[in-house]
Protein backbone atom coordinates (compact mmCIF):
# COMPACT_ATOMS: atom_id res chain seq x y z
CA UNK A 1 0.00 0.00 0.00
CA UNK A 2 1.64 3.56 -1.28
CA UNK A 3 0.21 4.99 1.98
CA UNK A 4 1.90 2.52 4.42
CA UNK A 5 5.17 3.61 2.39
CA UNK A 6 4.82 6.77 2.76
CA UNK A 7 4.52 6.40 6.75
CA UNK A 8 7.23 4.13 6.70
CA UNK A 9 9.68 6.46 4.88
CA UNK A 10 7.98 9.47 7.27
CA UNK A 11 9.44 7.42 10.25
CA UNK A 12 12.96 6.81 8.65
CA UNK A 13 13.44 10.10 7.92
CA UNK A 14 12.25 11.16 11.37
CA UNK A 15 9.31 13.45 10.30
CA UNK A 16 5.34 13.89 11.16
CA UNK A 17 4.42 14.68 7.70
CA UNK A 18 4.20 14.60 4.02
CA UNK A 19 3.08 17.52 2.36
CA UNK A 20 2.92 16.24 -1.20
CA UNK A 21 2.57 19.53 -3.57
CA UNK A 22 3.17 18.15 -7.18
CA UNK A 23 -0.48 17.53 -9.45
CA UNK A 24 1.08 13.96 -10.80
CA UNK A 25 2.44 12.64 -6.98
CA UNK A 26 -1.41 13.58 -5.61
CA UNK A 27 -2.93 11.64 -8.58
CA UNK A 28 -0.53 8.33 -8.16
CA UNK A 29 -0.23 8.41 -4.13
CA UNK A 30 -4.19 8.88 -3.62
CA UNK A 31 -5.21 7.05 -7.10
CA UNK A 32 -7.27 9.58 -8.18
CA UNK A 33 -8.11 10.88 -11.97
CA UNK A 34 -9.22 14.43 -13.17
CA UNK A 35 -9.53 16.41 -15.92
CA UNK A 36 -8.66 19.90 -14.61
CA UNK A 37 -5.62 20.26 -16.61
CA UNK A 38 -6.39 20.27 -20.34
CA UNK A 39 -4.96 17.23 -22.22
CA UNK A 40 -3.33 15.53 -18.70
CA UNK A 41 -5.71 13.01 -15.75
CA UNK A 42 -4.80 15.13 -13.03
CA UNK A 43 -7.27 16.91 -10.25
CA UNK A 44 -6.01 20.08 -8.79
CA UNK A 45 -4.89 18.84 -5.30
CA UNK A 46 -2.68 18.93 -2.60
CA UNK A 47 -1.85 15.99 -0.25
CA UNK A 48 -0.62 15.55 3.41
CA UNK A 49 0.51 12.19 5.23
CA UNK A 50 1.05 11.56 8.67
CA UNK A 51 1.58 8.41 10.62
CA UNK A 52 -1.98 8.50 11.77
CA UNK A 53 -3.86 10.03 8.66
CA UNK A 54 -3.85 11.30 5.48
CA UNK A 55 -5.58 13.79 3.73
CA UNK A 56 -6.51 15.27 -0.06
CA UNK A 57 -7.61 18.94 -0.59
CA UNK A 58 -9.23 19.47 -3.40
CA UNK A 59 -12.82 20.36 -5.11
CA UNK A 60 -14.68 17.11 -3.76
CA UNK A 61 -17.58 18.24 -5.67
CA UNK A 62 -15.78 17.10 -8.84
CA UNK A 63 -15.69 13.94 -7.37
CA UNK A 64 -17.53 11.03 -8.21
CA UNK A 65 -19.38 9.10 -5.72
CA UNK A 66 -17.11 5.98 -6.08
CA UNK A 67 -14.06 7.90 -5.66
CA UNK A 68 -15.38 9.50 -2.46
CA UNK A 69 -16.10 5.75 -1.80
CA UNK A 70 -12.78 4.57 -2.61
CA UNK A 71 -10.80 7.19 -0.08
CA UNK A 72 -12.98 6.85 2.88
CA UNK A 73 -12.25 3.02 2.19
CA UNK A 74 -8.40 4.29 2.32
CA UNK A 75 -9.16 6.19 5.17
CA UNK A 76 -7.95 9.72 3.25
CA UNK A 77 -10.03 12.51 4.46
CA UNK A 78 -11.15 15.66 1.79
CA UNK A 79 -10.97 18.61 2.70
CA UNK A 80 -11.04 21.95 0.29
CA UNK A 81 -8.14 22.97 -1.76
CA UNK A 82 -7.73 26.53 -0.14
CA UNK A 83 -7.60 24.98 3.18
CA UNK A 84 -4.03 23.13 2.01
CA UNK A 85 -1.71 26.11 3.03
CA UNK A 86 -3.42 27.46 6.23
CA UNK A 87 -3.03 23.58 7.31
CA UNK A 88 0.05 23.43 6.45
CA UNK A 89 1.54 26.81 8.09
CA UNK A 90 -0.81 25.66 11.27
CA UNK A 91 1.44 22.15 11.44
CA UNK A 92 4.47 23.48 11.10
CA UNK A 93 3.63 26.49 13.48
CA UNK A 94 3.25 23.62 15.85
CA UNK A 95 6.16 21.89 15.09
CA UNK A 96 5.48 19.41 13.00
CA UNK A 97 8.35 18.58 11.05
CA UNK A 98 7.16 19.06 7.37
CA UNK A 99 8.87 17.03 4.38
CA UNK A 100 8.31 18.57 1.23
CA UNK A 101 9.81 18.77 -2.36
CA UNK A 102 10.88 22.62 -2.74
CA UNK A 103 11.83 21.86 -6.09
CA UNK A 104 8.49 21.09 -6.93
CA UNK A 105 6.29 23.45 -4.81
CA UNK A 106 5.21 26.81 -4.68
CA UNK A 107 7.29 29.76 -3.23
CA UNK A 108 3.99 30.15 -0.92
CA UNK A 109 4.20 27.32 0.64
CA UNK A 110 7.42 27.65 1.16
CA UNK A 111 6.53 30.74 3.42
CA UNK A 112 4.11 28.87 4.70
CA UNK A 113 6.14 26.99 6.59
CA UNK A 114 7.58 29.80 8.51
CA UNK A 115 11.35 30.11 9.50
CA UNK A 116 12.27 26.26 9.89
CA UNK A 117 11.41 25.58 6.14
CA UNK A 118 10.60 22.23 4.86
CA UNK A 119 12.98 19.35 5.48
CA UNK A 120 13.74 18.05 1.71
Amino acid sequence: DKLTKVRDELSKKQVDLLAVTSLDEVAYLFNIRGGDVHRTPVVLAYGMVELNRATVFLDHGKLAPEVLSHLKDAEVEVRAYEDFASTLQTKARDGCKVWMDIQRSNYGLFLAMGASGPKE
